[in-house]
């Protein structure tokens, strides 16, 4: 299984839960809307940002935006798809708990040049590892 950001991501100060309206209009127009403001991480198979994302009335919300790149090999669409599914399977066993990063949205490639990406909310307290290596683990 791939290395996941995802799933490595201590949530110690979480932002409160989102209204309806606000989680509908970033699932639309998050990935499209949002603006990198730093790179939070990188692996082999893609890299994590922080983004904006400036809602109708002005506020802007923060976001981490997974994307994992595509390769140039056959089949590449499927391997994407299948790695972003693990992803999506995790972060809906996870839905709704406080602790936990939820997905605000995705985007799935159709095409073998596109890339796959992850839309998550934004966990202030780093990673498991740091947590880890903090602790003399």
């Amino acid at each position: 299984m791939p290395f996941s950001l995802t799933r490595l991501t201590v949530a110690r100060s979480m932002p409160p839960p989102f209204p309806q309206e606000v989680k509908a209009f970033i699932k639309q127009h998050g990935l499209t809307l949002c603006i990198p403001q730093r790179e939070l991480g990188k692996g082999a198979f893609g890299h994590v940002e922080m983004v904006i994302i400036t809602l109708p009335d002005g506020t802007t919300v923060k976001a981490a935006r997974k994307t994992l790149h595509a390769c140039e090999t056959k089949g590449a669409v499927a391997a994407l798809r299948r790695i972003l599914n693990q992803e999506l399977a995790g972060l809906a066993a996870a839905a709704g708990c406080e602790h936990a990063v939820q997905c605000l949205g995705y985007r799935l490639p159709t095409d073998d040049d596109e890339r796959a990406e992850l839309l998550l909310s934004c966990a202030e307290g780093g990673s498991v590892e740091n947590l880890l290596v903090g602790a003399g683990l």
